[in-house]
Order: structure tokens, then sequence, then C-alpha cells
């Protein structure tokens, strides 16, 4: 390790976090107030923001000539790799079979924006919405898990070791988080745990990157379902600022 480990580290842990609160207030002030554009330009600062972040960090391994298996990035190999990525593909296939499930049934769109509500500013509403949020989601499942479950636990495992190192991730990966409410870390930490464990099970992060990107691809498509018909009444998105209160 360096001390741009460190430096990095920090980033991670701590300031990504304080920048990602700050900015989601202005963020949510900006979809409350209908300002046009708003919810792609969010996506759009996140996309940047974690591509540059992932690509810091395979910089660093080009430049210090370490080996890619530290941090995940291998394809699935043996039995246990390929059906670490079935289990990630069935997962992934379940919940979008539950958002075409929501779809076929309108009577539950009130029971699901309800259940959104914290969060309903990050959620798509238009159909360009939902093409950028789409691109978020695809990035966030690279670049999440190969700054969080890869890079992250490698730095941790020299301290903690390896099940320390999985713990110590797992909770900052929460705590990036907060920013959403209590509810989102909880989701974080479910959806974390089930990324880590593709990953000790496989030894890639393939399974953990598919397994993210479909949960979150599936997030906004039903997000778009329950919410694009607000948005079709007043061309704003304002009823889904209401329901978020």
């Amino acid at each position: 390790m360096t001390w741009l480990d460190f430096m990095f580290t920090l980033a991670l842990a701590v300031v990504w976090p304080a920048v990602a609160l700050h900015q989601h207030r202005g963020y949510q002030a900006r979809v409350r107030a209908g300002v046009p554009g708003a919810r792609l330009a969010a996506y759009a600062m996140g996309v940047i923001t974690q591509w540059l972040l992932a690509a810091t960090v395979v910089a660093l391994w080009i430049h210090l000539a370490r080996q890619w298996t530290d941090i995940g990035l291998v394809r699935p190999a043996g039995w246990q790799g390929w059906a670490a990525t079935a289990v990630a593909l069935v997962i992934g296939g379940l919940l979008f079979a539950q958002s075409a499930m929501v779809a076929r049934r309108p009577e539950t769109h009130a029971q699901v924006r309800a259940a959104v509500a914290n969060y309903a500013e990050l959620l798509p509403v238009r159909r360009s919405d939902l093409s950028g949020f789409s691109a978020l989601s695809i990035t966030a499942g690279v670049c999440e898990e190969l700054l969080f479950r890869g890079y992250l636990v490698w730095v941790l495992s020299h301290w903690l070791g390896a099940w320390g190192a999985q713990g110590g991730a797992l909770l900052v990966f929460g705590v990036a988080h907060a920013y959403l409410g209590r509810g989102a870390v909880i989701r974080a930490l479910i959806a974390g745990a089930v990324a880590a464990g593709l990953y000790v099970w496989s030894g890639s992060l393939i399974p953990s990157m598919l397994f993210h990107a479909l949960l979150d691809l599936s997030s906004g498509w039903m997000g778009y379902i329950v919410l694009a018909e607000d948005a079709g009444q007043d061309g704003q998105g304002g009823k889904v600022a209401a329901a978020a209160g």
C-alpha cells in the first residue's frame, strides 16, 4: 500500500458521502421547484463521478503493476464463478418480473408510490429520465462494485483480515447511501451483503456487478411505471415531489 491508497480510501469513506449529502439537498430543491432537466443533470454527474473514481483505481493498479485478482477484475471461473453469475441473473430476472407484475396491476401503483416517496426525486418520471437512470444504474453496478467490493475490501484486508474487510467495506457502502435516509441505508446493506457473497463465492466482481446493475435497473423501471403517470399530469413531476414530502 502507498499514501495514494490512504488518500483514496479517505475520499471513498468520508469525502464522497459528505459531498453526496450536500449535492442531494440542492438536487431535491431543483426537482421540487420543477427545474427542467434536473434529474438528467444529476444522473450525468453521477455517471461522470463514478467512472472517474473507477478509472483512478484502474490507473493505480496499472501504475503499480498490481494483480487484477486482488480487486476481482477477472472472469468468473470454475463452477463457483458460473453458478454465482447464474444466481445474479436469476435474481435480476425475478426483480424485473416483479416490476412487470406492477405494470400489469395499476391498483398497486399507489402503494408502490408510497413506498418510494422518500427518494422519489431520484427516480425517472419521463422516458428521457429512464435512459439517463439506466446509464447511471449500469455505471453504479460496475463502478460501485469495483470501488467498494473490490478496492476498499483490498485496502481494509491489510488491517482487518478478509472477513473484517468485507464487513468494513459493507458498512462504508451503507454510509455512502445515508443521504437517502435510514431505509436506503438498510437496503444498501442488504444488497451489499448479497453482492459481497457473490464476490466471495466466485472470486470475481462480474456476478456482483451484474446483480447490482440489474437491481438498480429494475428499481428505475418500477419507479418509472408508477411515477410517470403523475409527471404526465403536471408536466414537471410536481405530484411526485408532493408525494416525497
